[in-house]
């Protein structure tokens, strides 16, 4: 009998933040498939070494991903401890900061400040993202939860991906800012998944492939 596809899966698992941790509670789950038929049980050697190169570009590319993630965030959680240092960021600094930031970093689409009602405050860039602005992140009990333990904890929350208002799908970090102890909001980086994977998927690569993505259990692409 004869199956269509050939899948290698690799599972990326990360820890959450704690003291002295940096990587986020990110799971990313990479599968490959190549579309044409395969023995159901793999006895040619042809076949073997494609299995074979299937599974190590899966882990490459899981590798890469999970690498400029945490690159990211990294470089986010810099801008807050600025934020920190200086008890709190000239406005119009900020919004240069923030600029860069998006400039530099591909994938990651906006940056945020949300006060510590929970609310948007500061955007960059504001163009496309103008129904964020003033927007309450803590619309439902889950996100409650999770964002309200984070601050209390000081730990920073990775979502799973969401369908944003500004009209694509993302996943959002928040970093948790504190200024003398004192909660002070969140500083945020929204990562555009699309926007995020052509940086590692060459042109044409889903044609005869198939592709997943999975963040904290939920399908992202």
């Amino acid at each position: 009998m004869a199956v269509l596809g050939k899948t290698s899966k690799v599972t990326r698992t990360g820890r959450e933040f704690g003291p002295g941790s940096w990587l986020p509670g990110l799971v990313l789950i990479v599968s490959l498939s190549i579309a044409f038929a395969l023995s159901m049980f793999v006895q040619h050697r042809e076949e073997r070494d494609l299995a074979r190169s299937l599974a190590e570009k899966a882990v490459s590319l899981g590798n890469d991903i999970e690498k400029h993630v945490n690159g990211e965030i990294k470089a986010l959680r810099r801008m807050a401890a600025r934020w920190e240092d200086q008890s709190g960021t000239d406005k119009q600094q900020w919004h240069r900061d923030a600029r860069n930031f998006v400039s530099d970093h591909s994938g990651v689409t906006t940056i945020e400040w949300v006060d510590r009602t929970y609310h948007v405050r500061w955007i960059e860039p504001l163009e496309g993202n103008e129904k964020a602005q003033g927007l309450y992140i803590i619309f439902d009990e889950k996100r409650e939860r999770s964002l309200k333990g984070a601050s209390e904890a000081g730990r920073i929350t990775l979502t799973p991906p969401l369908d944003l208002v500004q009209g694509y799908r993302a996943f959002i970090a928040y970093v948790p800012l504190y200024v003398e102890g004192d909660f002070d909001g969140f500083m945020v980086g929204i990562f555009d998944i699309q926007k995020l994977l052509e940086n590692y998927l060459p042109a044409g690569f889903l044609d005869g492939h198939y592709f997943a993505l999975e963040i904290n259990g939920k399908t992202a692409f």
